[in-house]
């Protein structure tokens, strides 16, 4: 501390002035409660999927260290304010007392912008970087991986406003009252401005109900039916739309069924969840691609097990799949938001997925092995292009498709319905 050389008077309401004590603490509570409630709601607004796409929900401790962070830094930043209040204007004969009573209050406003500032850039300019580059999932951890940030922060502003008093007055009993008042009013503020996070997150999780409701039956069904379970991470990118590990996920999984070796049960049913739901393997020409395992390549892995066998029930169940989404959702105007992924791919993509759909059905009718999956194949209501010159294509892919079956899938015809 520097050498004071003038003799510093014990702090009280006499030495700071009655009038201005009083407004000092009523601009500090005034300060603590409009920058609660702005960091609670900027937090609510850049968590939104209208910035953030993918909503962002937080456990109940991360939710809960936030929220004691943002409350003190408040309480501590409005402090500074108080103490600005006290000492700004009030003029003073000695000159080095003028000197540090000004140093006090230029010092005071400086932390006090520069984190208010430090707030406002991290919150915003790198959320709204992440959220650019495809959904950004909390992946800085930031209160994880820096949790002790959490308390040195609202802790260095509360002791820099104390150690610049004390170089004007002395403090003795006054900064131990103060962190009491700071700790009450914390708890205070924490539990008035706290933002209700269902506000969000009911809209949101009501938007997609039928999907997560999907995804948790099956993951359930795949435990209790073949004692499979799931890691959380894989079940977590499964409720993401487009953090960029929910788009590789979707990209895995067509390749694992695009390839040679026989698929796993675990990734049919990844295979299912993803085929539901609709999801986006890329973000570019989202609306062009066929992000899913083709009708070709089930039936190629359904020919690698016995018509008994569990892989086999759940490749036929994601075959039938298909055949009710094009059936119900391959034509016409988009039903829902996601439908596009059906109607507007290109012509040629979606009359081959039709044609294989159609022959791999009436193959499997006329196959005695699985009589058991007859009554679940339901009938085809969709209809193929048979204008010039989709025409000859789908006559040409119904004459290749043992060929092409053989190779599942890969062949110089499918060039125009490539991945």
């Amino acid at each position: 501390m520097p050498e004071i050389r003038f003799k510093k008077p014990t702090i009280s309401i006499r030495e700071i002035g009655v009038k201005r004590f009083w407004l000092g603490l009523i601009v500090g509570i005034f300060t603590a409660v409009v920058l609660s409630l702005a960091f609670n709601y900027g937090r609510e607004v850049f968590r939104s999927p209208g910035v953030m796409r993918d909503l962002h929900i937080p456990s109940t401790s991360e939710f809960q260290r936030n929220n004691y962070f943002y409350v003190a830094l408040s309480v501590t930043l409005a402090m500074s304010l108080t103490t600005w209040f006290w000492l700004y204007g009030k003029y003073e004969t000695h000159g080095r007392r003028r000197l540090i009573k000004r140093l006090i209050t230029t010092n005071t406003l400086l932390v006090f912008w520069w984190i208010i500032l430090v707030v406002i850039r991290f919150g915003t300019l790198v959320m709204l970087l992440f959220s650019g580059l495809g959904g950004y999932d909390n992946d800085l951890e930031f209160t994880t991986k820096f949790a002790v940030m959490l308390i040195l922060i609202p802790l260095y502003v509360f002791l820099q406003n104390w150690y610049l008093m004390r170089l004007l007055y002395r403090c003795e009993k006054w900064m131990g009252y103060s962190l009491l008042i700071s700790i009450v009013g914390v708890y205070a503020l924490v539990q008035t401005t706290t933002i209700d996070q269902d506000l969000i997150n009911k809209p949101y999780l009501e938007f997609y109900e039928s999907e997560y409701a999907y995804i948790e039956d099956e993951i359930e069904r795949a435990y209790t039916q073949y004692g499979i379970s799931f890691d959380d991470t894989t079940v977590h990118v499964l409720h993401k739309w487009y953090k960029p590990e929910a788009s590789k996920q979707v990209r895995r999984v067509k390749s694992a069924f695009l390839s040679d070796n026989i698929v796993t049960l675990d990734t049919i049913m990844l295979a299912k969840i993803i085929q539901h739901n609709l999801k986006d393997g890329y973000a570019i020409n989202y609306r062009y691609r066929w992000d899913y395992p083709y009708p070709i390549n089930i039936y190629y892995q359904m020919n690698q097990y016995e018509p008994a066998d569990e892989e086999t029930i759940e490749l036929m169940n994601l075959l039938i799949l298909q055949i009710e989404l094009f059936n119900t959702r391959g034509s016409g105007e988009p039903q829902t938001g996601r439908d596009y992924k059906i109607q507007y791919i290109s012509s040629g993509k979606k009359d081959a997925i039709k044609v294989d759909l159609m022959i791999i059905r009436d193959r499997l009718l006329k196959d005695t092995s699985y009589n058991d999956y007859h009554k679940l194949l339901p009938s085809v209501s969709f209809e193929l292009d048979t204008t010039f010159p989709m025409g000859d294509y789908t006559r040409a892919l119904q004459e290749s498709f043992d060929t092409r079956l053989s190779n599942n899938g890969r062949l110089e015809i499918d060039s125009k319905a490539s991945n």
